[in-house]
């Protein structure tokens, strides 16, 4: 992410790491993307969240406000 200056907590920095999980959700390593998406602090994968308007999505993102 430092080489394509992509910080973790912006919007797109947060949406490349969740791609990444999908990714390897779909080549059988749920764990890994579990894993991935712990580390970032994304509890609800962005694919899920279809339909749901921005600031809800970023309180369900954000660790703060659980």
């Amino acid at each position: 992410m430092a080489r394509m200056n992509l910080a973790a907590d912006s919007d797109e920095g947060i949406t490349f790491v969740d791609r990444v999980a999908n990714y390897m959700e779909k080549a059988d390593r749920s764990e890994h993307a579990e894993e991935i998406r712990r580390k970032f602090g994304i509890h609800t994968p962005w694919e899920e969240l279809e339909g749901v308007d921005e600031e809800s999505m970023q309180e369900e993102n954000d660790p703060d406000s659980q």
